[in-house]
């Protein structure tokens, strides 16, 4: 009211009086901006006196910029690229890649596993034993019998030729209808590969439309998803980019490890495989009805994780994707049977999901003690869009 009484009389007289006192206001002004410079002044100066660093603002949304190779991508055929990109462990942002307006994280202070766990019990077995001393020497034979990169991708483009041909794939593979998720996965895949050892491969995503629920590796680079796997339709499976990640990174664990090659070796030194084009056609139908051996399946697993990790994908969500498998397995018919559970422990190709479930959980304890990242990504609503994490964090 006050203010409004005295706009009005000014406008009624001639002004004089707001004239009168306008320098005083203006004097006013500039003392108290000379009076908060010499304070903001005095406080740098004591500050570079003292030898403490000046603080800066930093962006709350500042991440790591990381550029990755192009993806080569049709609509038909796989989706191919070259593992490129900064890996996590050059990384010095505790955010990493993730921003921290993303919803869809998990901080790594509320990522906690349970202290022994029903499902880490009574998984030992006495055949554990000769299962490792094989694993040995499938190490040596891996060692001994390595390919060039040369080698390995003819072999691998070979057998990925016979893929195509054959009859359980024929009309399923790489269709135009999967060509979205074959460019999904590859993107996936890239901030994986920023982290293996060998970067000299190209490697390719194929897309298998089939309602199973599986997902393979081949030589040179050659890595098959089943749509049964992606779309999720009964739910039992991958619900998130995290759960995608988990099997990629298993996949590409295989190749990297070199479990794919030595493979082939074995097949062909066992005379199981044929000679020439046939021989070629024999593994093609092997790799892609056949798991690894369950050491190099728990091999790929461990390094799984660490790529996960390193890739900033939430190592939480690998251990729920096999918990999850786990429960969902129908109770051990043999489980008051020892002799038939130390046979079937020998003979089973894939571990036991509880095991997996179970391992990997103490893997992701031990790479979580890095202490890297402050958040870790899961992503559901990429997987629902098919927009990788590398496009748009949700």
């Amino acid at each position: 009211m006050d203010i409004q009484l005295i706009s009005a009389g000014s406008a009624a007289s001639d002004g004089s009086g707001a004239k009168a006192c306008l320098p005083f206001a203006l004097i006013g002004c500039a003392g108290a901006g000379v009076v908060i410079m010499m304070a903001v002044a005095g406080v740098v100066a004591w500050l570079l006196l003292n030898d403490t660093p000046v603080p800066s603002l930093p962006d709350k949304d500042e991440v790591e910029v990381v550029k990755y190779a192009k993806i080569k991508h049709r609509k038909t055929g796989p989706s191919t690229t070259k593992p490129s990109g900064k890996s996590g462990q050059e990384m010095t942002l505790p955010q990493g890649v993730i921003r921290r307006s993303a919803k869809e994280v998990v901080l790594s202070d509320a990522i906690h596993f349970e202290q022994d766990p029903d499902y880490c019990k009574n998984l030992d077995r006495f055949t554990d034993i000769a299962k490792n001393i094989l694993f040995d020497l499938d190490r040596e034979m891996r060692d001994s019998t390595r390919l060039s990169v040369q080698e390995e991708e003819a072999l691998g483009d070979q057998i990925a030729a016979e893929v195509r041909k054959s009859a359980p794939f024929k009309g399923k593979l790489d269709t135009p209808r999967t060509a979205r998720w074959r460019k999904y996965l590859a993107r996936v895949a890239q901030p994986l590969l920023a982290e293996i050892e060998r970067k000299e491969l190209t490697y390719h995503f194929h897309v298998v439309d089939e309602p199973v629920v599986n997902a393979f590796a081949m030589p040179g680079g050659h890595i098959y998803f089943y749509t049964g796997l992606l779309e999720n339709k009964n739910g039992t499976w991958a619900e998130n980019e995290a759960h995608v990640a988990t099997i990629m990174a298993h996949e590409i664990s295989h190749i990297d490890l070199g479990h794919t090659t030595v493979l082939f070796q074995y097949l062909k030194q066992a005379g199981i495989l044929g000679s020439g084009a046939q021989g070629i056609a024999q593994a093609a139908i092997y790799f892609a009805r056949h798991p690894f051996s369950s050491n190099q399946e728990a091999e790929s697993d461990e390094n799984g994780v660490k790529l996960m990790y390193w890739a900033q994908y939430s190592p939480e969500e690998a251990v729920a994707l096999w918990k999850l498998w786990a429960r969902q397995q129908k109770s051990d018919k043999n489980a008051n049977d020892p002799i038939s559970k130390e046979l079937e422990n020998l003979l089973r190709s894939h571990p036991d999901p509880r095991r997996r479930a179970c391992d990997l959980m103490k893997h992701a304890n031990a790479v979580m003690a890095n202490g890297q990242f402050e958040r870790f990504y899961v992503g559901e609503t990429n997987l629902r869009k098919r927009k990788a994490r590398t496009q748009r964090q949700y």
